[in-house]
Formats: C-alpha cells, sequence, structure tokens
C-alpha cells in the first residue's frame, strides 16, 4: 500500500506539473499576441499606446492602452463597443448593474494560470519608480516609464528594445471582501501623511514593507476586473519591488482623492507560476524571471533609460 501511495503521488505531482507547463505556454503566447499587437501599433501611428485614453470628444471613459490594441488583436467588434461608452464609473458592482457594458475581458488578457476568472492579468510596464508619468503632458517626475498617459507623448527607448519590459502580470482580485498581498493594493492615504509634498519613494516603500503581508485597513478588491480600465491599479504594474516579493502593492491615493486621477504607487508583478513571473519585452521576446533576480537588473528592466534614476530622491 505504501508503494502505491507513492506512486499516486508521484503521478499526481507529474500531472499537476504538466499542468502548469501547458499554463505557462498559453501564458508565453499571448504575451507574444500582446508584444506583436504592439509592435502593429507603434508601426503605425509612430507612438504608443497610454495609460489613459478617452475613446472619443464625447465619452469621458478613462481606458487602457489595451483598448488601443484590440484592433491589432483582430478584436474590432470590441473595440468599437468600447468605442461608443459615452463613460461610467471605473467600479464593478455598477458596470455590472448596466445592461450597455460591453464585455469586460477577452480571453487573451487572462493568464489560465490564475484561478480567479475573467478580467486581466496582463498589465503595462509603469517605469521603475512609484510615480507613474513621463510625458510632456503630464509634468514628469521621473521620465522612467517607457509609456506615457496619452496616445502622442511617449518617450523614447534610451536602453533598447531588448533592454526593456513592455508588459507583465499580475494576480486579480478576488472582489469578496477579502485581501492578498499579491492581488490587492494598499490605499495608503500617504498624500495627506505628507501633505508638505516630502513624500519620496523610499518612504512609500517603507510603508509597503512595514506592512508586509498584512491586511491593511484600507485596499482596492477590485484590481484587474477588467484590462481596458485605464489607471495604474487596474492595467499598470511596475519594477519597484521584485516579482512576488512577500510586501503589499501601495497606492498613495489620499482616500477624499481616489478619483482625482493620481496614480502614484508600487504595483508588484505577480503570478501562479512557480518561482516568478513572464515579461515580454519591446523586441517580442518573452522571458521568465525569477523571484530571486537582482534588483538593480530588474529595476533596470523597467526603465526606458540606460541609468536608471535615483528612486530615493523627493519628488518635485
Amino acid at each position: 500500500m505504501a508503494v502505491i501511495g507513492l506512486l499516486l503521488g508521484l503521478a499526481t505531482t507529474a500531472i499537476q506539473a504538466a499542468r502548469e507547463s501547458s499554463r505557462r505556454t498559453t501564458c508565453v503566447n499571448r504575451l507574444r499576441q500582446l508584444d506583436l499587437a504592439l509592435q502593429h501599433f507603434e508601426g503605425v501611428t509612430n507612438d504608443l499606446p497610454g495609460f489613459w485614453n478617452h475613446p472619443s470628444q464625447q465619452s469621458k471613459a478613462s481606458l487602457s492602452g489595451f483598448f488601443h490594441l484590440l484592433p491589432f488583436l483582430e478584436r474590432e467588434a470590441l473595440f468599437q463597443a468600447w468605442k461608443a461608452k459615452p463613460g461610467f464609473p471605473w467600479k464593478l458592482d455598477s458596470m455590472l448593474e448596466r445592461r450597455d457594458t460591453p464585455p469586460l475581458s477577452d480571453p487573451i488578457f487572462v493568464c489560465p494560470s490564475d484561478d480567479q476568472m475573467g478580467g486581466g492579468n496582463y498589465r503595462f510596464n509603469g517605469g521603475s519608480t512609484i510615480s507613474l508619468f513621463s510625458t510632456h503632458r503630464v509634468p514628469s517626475r521621473n521620465g522612467d516609464a517607457p509609456f506615457a498617459a496619452y496616445v502622442g507623448g511617449s518617450n523614447r527607448l534610451l536602453d533598447g528594445r531588448s533592454s526593456t519590459a513592455a508588459f507583465s502580470e499580475r494576480l486579480k482580485s478576488r472582489r469578496d471582501g477579502s485581501y492578498h498581498h499579491h492581488r490587492d493594493i494598499f490605499l495608503s492615504g500617504a498624500y495627506g501623511l505628507f501633505p508638505d509634498g516630502s513624500l519620496t519613494d523610499e518612504l512609500m516603500i517603507g510603508m509597503a514593507r512595514e506592512l508586509g503581508t498584512r491586511r491593511p485597513a484600507k485596499f482596492e478588491d477590485f484590481a484587474g476586473f477588467t484590462p481596458f480600465a485605464g489607471g495604474k491599479h487596474q492595467s499598470v504594474y511596475d519594477h519597484v519591488f521584485v516579482p512576488n516579493e512577500p510586501v503589499a502593492s501601495i497606492s498613495a491615493y489620499e482616500v477624499r482623492r481616489l478619483s482625482s486621477g493620481v496614480r502614484d504607487g508600487a504595483i508588484m508583478a505577480t503570478s501562479n507560476h512557480p518561482g516568478g513571473v513572464h515579461v515580454a519585452q519591446f523586441d517580442g521576446a518573452v522571458r521568465f524571471v525569477v523571484d530571486t533576480v537582482d534588483r538593480e537588473v530588474y529595476h533596470q528592466l523597467g526603465s526606458r533609460l540606460v541609468d536608471r534614476v535615483d528612486s530615493t530622491k523627493t519628488r518635485q
């Protein structure tokens, strides 16, 4: 009986490993499709998609860069459905209640290793500091991210296409009131704590590390519910922390300013793949980045600059 039990255990392990290998292959293929769509978009427009996009002059919706990639992913009908929307709150409950809400996801945006169905796992690279913007249209505080706030303001990749990340992945919130540091986002209220402008990357990172994996008083539990929502919480990750660190992803939101458009924070790449996450680069390559990656190497992969900015300086 002991031998049979051992054999069953080995067989189960082998089956699980084979299933995860299949899921990883699917994840890589989907990231490659997104990478190809990004290159096609860039070739047609001579630009990159932005973090926030208004689909028409009449629309108030803030759509992510994935909205712009839909036609290049052969999802023209989904593109037109979102383009026609006049705008509505990015709250899951209110969107689900509306009968005119377009589909909130598509399988190409979902990593099969995440057991939370639907939504979007894949995200744009937001650089290697907590400040998101890197465009002349919004005052730059780091110039580190390859993407800009809107189409028309993207910065050049000074570090080369093979040395800069375009996309990675993050586990989605479960949306059931539970908290997990690899899925949900700590709402720190840091702007209220540092109203004099003295908030630095170092202070924000310290708050995230101090919280660790503990449940915070306030957190966002609907992150990733759709890949089409603009902003850092829903469709952006960054290289402040290495993948799957045992710390909180953090937003600098002050509670009374949740809809103000401010988007500073550290949103870590996470996955259920054992040992790391997939990262798609601007040259079309997809690599598996291990959790134990050298921190400076990972920071540089997230930066468009040859020499990464000093993330401990006070932001002006």
